[in-house]
C-alpha cells in the first residue's frame, strides 16, 4: 500500500483565490473551509494478500472518517484522461444545434443543456453528455421496451472511441476498489464485486460555465446542488478549476435517498469542507447503496460550485447489474428497510424521472408504460410456467452461501486400454496420485469417484468429478494436477497403456439450476460448505429447466451462428496424442443422477428392472447419435466409495453429458421417444410409491459462458469426451514421451 496523504479531510483556512484571478481556489460566493485529502495508490493485480488488506481497511477507514478520498491514476490513466478530456472539450465546443441532436428517446444518454438537469427543483448550469450502456435496436432488453435501454447517441468517433477507452480504464479501477473494499469490511469474496456483473456502469462527461457565463436559468454560483450519489461506487476527475464541496460524515444526516430525495441537503448551511483541485488523482465517493452495510461505508453530500474559469469535468458510476435487487450484506443485516431489497434499475430511473422530468426520454417512458416493467421479477422473455400450474411433487434448488458467484467443476478420468499387468501398474499409479491431490489442502471442496458403466470411450475408466466455490482456489488445485506431468512419470510401456483427460468448467451462478427430489441426500455441488436447499415451484412442465435458470429472463442461449462444426470424418485419432481446448458460448453441461440405496427391496427391484434400463436407452440413444443431438461428452456413471458390507456395487448412478446448447437438451427432453420414455417411467414409479418413494433423483445443468471451460486428453480412445466434436489444438506428445 502507496499512501501519498494519510492525513484526514482536515479543515484548514480557506483563501479565496478567485478573488485574485486564480480559479483553482474556492469559487465566488462560497465561504468554506478547505481540507486535503488522503490519497491511496491500487495495485497492479489483486492477490488477497496481507498488503491488500491492510490497503482495504484503510480505504474503508478513509470513507468513514472523510467520506471521500484519491486514488493516484497510473500513467496509463493519466494519457486515457487527457485523450477523454480533449475529446469533451471538443464536442462542448460544437454548435448547441450539433450537440441538442445528440439524444436518444429511449436511453438516458446523450446531451443535457445547462439548465437542463434539476437538482431539488432547482436547474443547475452543469452542461452533461451522458453515456449508458449502448446497446443495438435488436437487443432482447431494447425490443422488450426495458426502460433507460438503447443507443448511445454519441456525435462521433472522435468522442466515442477515447470516452470508451477512459470508461474501460475506470472500470478496471472500480471492480478493484470493490475488492479491496470487501477485504475491508471483511466481506466473503464477491459480495460487492458479484454485483457488478453486467453492470450498468455510465459517466457523465460534465462542464460547467465560468460564473459570469451562464444562461440565468439557475441559481447563482451552483453548477450542481447538494445531493447524494445514488448508486455504488463514483469515481471523479476533473481539472485545475476548484469546485467541489464535500459534507463529512455526521450520523444524524445519514438517510435513505430511494426513500427521500437528498437534493437540496443543508445546500446553504454551514459546515461544508472545500476540495483544492488535484493533478493525476480520482475522487472516490461510496454511493446510497451501500446501505448494504448498514452505512458502515456512508454516501457523502457533495456539491459543485461555479468559478472564474469554465471547469471540465468526468464522473463514472461503477454500478450493479440494471436488474440487481441489493439486499444487506452478511454480517451487516440490522433489520433496515426496505426488507425486499432494492430493485438498482427502478432506482436509477427514479433518479433520472425525478432529474429530467420534460426530456423525451421521460415522456415516452410514461406514454408507453415502461416504467411499469420494473421490478424484480420483469422479463424479457417470459416464464415457460403454464398459468395456474400447481407442483404436484415437492422440488429443492440448490443456494450457494452469500458471496459465491460461481462454482467451478472438474472432471479427470483415467482410461485402461488393455487388461494386462502392465495397464494395471500404470492405472493404479495414477490413480494413486490423484487421491492424494483429492485429500491434499489445496483439493477440491468436494468430490465423488465413480466406475463408467457406459460410453463411446473405453468404459473401463476410473472418473472422479471435483467442485469448487473459489476461483483462485480452483486455479490452484488444477495447476497442482497437472496431466502432463503425471503421463510423463509413468514409464514408456506404461504411458502406453493409459489415456488422461480432464473436462473442468466455471458457472456463473445466474446461468445455473438445479433440482433435487428430497433432502436426505444431496450429492454434487450441494456438498460444497455453506449451502442451503430451499423449496421452488418451477418443476414438472416443459421447460421448467430453463425457467429456473436466472439468466433466462434475458437470454435464450442461443447456438453460435459462427460455430464451426466438425464434418463426421474428422474424428481424431486421440492415442499418441495430447489435446487441448475451450468451448463455444453457450454450451451445457448437465450432471443426473439417481440413488436407490434407502428403497425397500419392492421398489429398488422396481427401479432396476424397470426404470434404468429405460434410462440407459436413453442414453446409449445420445452416445450413438452425436450429430443428431449435438450431444457430447455422454458418460453412465456409477459411485464407488461408501462400499456396503456384501461388497456389491453401490446403489447410485448418475449421467453427465454436454450439449451444444440448451435448445438441444430440451428438444431431446420434449421430443424423443428415449427420453419421454424415462419421463412416463418415474411417473409411474411415483405413483407407484407414493410418499414411500425412497429412490432419489437430482440433477445441475450449467449453461457456459465461452472459454469457460478447459478440455484436455492425453492418450485417450478416439471418441473421448468433446474430442469429435469440438476443434482441439494438438500438442508436441514428443514431449511427453522424453
Amino acid at each position: 500500500m502507496t499512501v501519498a496523504s494519510s492525513q484526514r479531510l482536515v479543515p484548514t483556512k480557506a483563501v479565496n483565490k478567485a478573488v485574485s484571478g486564480d480559479p483553482s481556489g474556492v469559487p465566488p460566493g462560497y465561504k468554506a473551509a478547505t481540507g486535503q485529502l488522503q490519497t491511496f495508490v491500487l495495485p497492479e493485480t489483486f492477490t488477497s494478500s496481507a498488503s491488500d488488506v491492510k490497503l482495504g481497511k484503510a480505504i474503508v477507514a478513509a470513507w468513514q472518517k472523510d467520506g471521500i478520498l484519491q486514488i493516484a491514476m497510473k500513467p496509463n490513466q493519466q494519457a486515457t484522461y487527457k485523450a477523454a478530456n480533449a475529446a469533451s472539450k471538443r464536442f462542448f465546443s460544437k454548435s448547441h444545434a450539433q450537440k441538442a441532436a445528440c439524444v436518444d428517446s429511449q436511453s438516458y444518454a446523450g446531451y443535457i443543456a445547462s439548465g437542463e438537469e434539476l437538482t431539488d427543483g432547482i436547474a443547475d448550469y452543469s452542461e452533461i453528455f451522458t453515456v449508458t450502456k449502448d446497446l443495438p435496436l435488436d437487443e432482447p432488453r431494447v425490443r422488450a421496451k426495458w426502460p433507460c435501454h438503447g443507443r448511445c447517441p454519441w456525435p462521433d468517433v472522435e468522442m466515442q472511441e477515447p470516452i470508451q477507452r477512459y470508461m474501460d480504464s475506470l472500470g478496471e479501477s472500480g471492480e478493484m476498489i470493490l475488492k479491496l473494499t470487501e477485504l475491508g469490511l471483511d466481506l466473503p469474496e464477491g459480495s460487492l464485486t458479484g454485483l457488478t456483473r453486467d453492470g450498468w456502469h455510465h459517466l457523465r462527461v460534465l462542464r460547467f460555465p465560468a460564473t459570469h457565463a451562464t444562461n440565468g436559468k439557475g441559481k447563482d454560483g451552483r453548477g450542481i446542488g447538494s445531493h447524494t450519489d445514488y448508486g455504488l461506487l463514483v469515481l471523479a476527475a476533473a481539472d485545475d478549476v476548484g469546485a467541489l464541496f464535500v459534507r463529512p460524515p455526521e450520523k444524524d444526516e445519514n438517510f435513505a435517498n430511494w426513500e427521500r430525495s437528498a437534493a437540496g441537503f443543508k445546500e446553504d448551511d454551514e459546515g461544508w469542507v472545500f476540495v483544492p483541485p488535484a493533478e493525476n488523482v480520482f475522487t472516490v465517493f461510496p454511493g446510497k447503496l451501500l446501505f448494504l452495510t448498514n452505512s458502515v461505508l456512508p454516501s457523502t453530500p457533495h456539491k459543485v460550485g461555479l468559478n472564474i474559469k469554465e471547469r471540465f469535468a468526468f464522473a463514472y458510476f461503477h454500478e450493479p447489474s440494471f436488474q440487481a435487487v441489493i439486499k444487506p450484506l452478511e454480517g451487516y443485516d440490522v433489520g433496515q428497510e426496505p426488507r425486499e431489497g432494492i430493485h438498482y434499475g427502478k432506482h436509477f430511473t427514479d433518479m433520472f424521472i425525478r432529474n429530467y422530468p420534460q426530456r423525451i426520454t421521460t415522456q415516452r417512458l410514461v406514454e408507453e408504460g415502461r416504467y411499469d416493467m420494473l421490478g424484480e421479477d420483469s422479463r424479457t422473455y417470459p416464464l415457460r410456467k403454464p398459468k395456474n400450474h400447481r407442483l404436484p411433487i415437492p422440488r429443492w434448488h440448490l443456494a450457494l452461501a452469500p458471496g459465491v458467484t460461481h462454482v467451478f467443476t472438474a472432471y479427470i478420468g483415467v482410461q485402461r486400454h488393455a487388461a494386462d499387468e502392465t495397464c494395471l501398474r500404470a492405472s493404479a499409479q495414477i490413480a494413486s496420485a490423484i487421491r492424494a491431490w483429492l485429500e491434499a489442502d489445496h483439493g477440491p471442496a468436494a468430490f465423488e469417484a465413480f466406475t463408467m458403466i457406459d460410453g463411446a470411450e473405453a468404459t473401463d475408466t476410473s472418473v472422479w468429478v471435483c467442485y469448487w466455490q473459489d476461483a483462485d482456489t480452483y486455479d490452484a488445485a488444477l495447476t497442482q494436477l497437472a496431466l502432463p506431468a503425471l503421463f510423463s512419470r509413468l514409464g514408456k510401456r506404461d504411458r502406453e497403456s493409459v489415456g488422461l483427460w480432464r473436462e473442468c468448467f466455471a458457472t456463473a451462478l445466474p446461468r445455473l439450476e438445479t433440482n433435487y427430489s428430497g433432502l436426505d441426500y444431496l450429492p454434487g455441488l450441494a456438498r460444497l460448505p455453506g449451502t442451503t436447499t430451499p423449496g421452488h415451484d418451477r418443476s414438472a412442465y416443459w421447460g421448467a429447466a430453463r425457467d429456473r435458470i436466472p439468466d433466462s429472463a434475458h437470454d435464450l442461449f442461443p447456438k453460435p451462428t459462427d460455430l464451426e462444426s466438425l464434418p463426421p470424418d474428422s474424428a481424431v485419432q486421440g492415442r499418441g496424442q495430447h489435446l487441448v481446448g475451450t468451448n463455444p458460448r453457450n454450451l451445457v453441461h448437465i450432471r443426473s443422477g439417481q440413488f436407490w440405496e434407502p428403497c425397500g427391496q419392492q421398489e429398488a427391484d422396481a427401479y432396476e428392472r424397470k426404470l434404468e434400463p429405460t434410462l440407459h436407452s436413453g442414453l446409449r440413444y445420445l452416445m450413438e447419435h452425436p450429430h443428431e443431438t449435438e450431444a457430447m461428452s455422454v458418460r453412465y456413471l456409477r459411485n464407488e466409495g461408501d462400499a456396503t458390507a456384501s461388497g456389491r456395487p453401490r446403489k447410485e448412478s448418475c449421467g453427465a453429458a454436454f450439449f451444444s446448447n440448451l435448445d438441444r437438451l430440451e428438444q431431446w427432453a420434449k421430443t424423443h421417444p428415449s427420453h419421454l420414455a424415462i419421463y412416463r417411467g418415474a411417473l409411474s414409479h411415483y405413483k407407484a410409491f407414493g410418499d414411500r418413494r425412497r429412490l432419489r433423483t437430482w440433477h445441475e445443468v450449467s449453461v457456459l459462458h465461452e472459454g469457460d471451460a478447459r478440455f484436455e486428453y492425453i492418450n485417450c480412445a478416439p471418441a473421448t469426451g468433446v474430442m469429435p466434436s469440438i476443434r482441439l489444438e494438438a500438442r508436441d506428445f514428443s514431449l511427453l514421451t522424453v
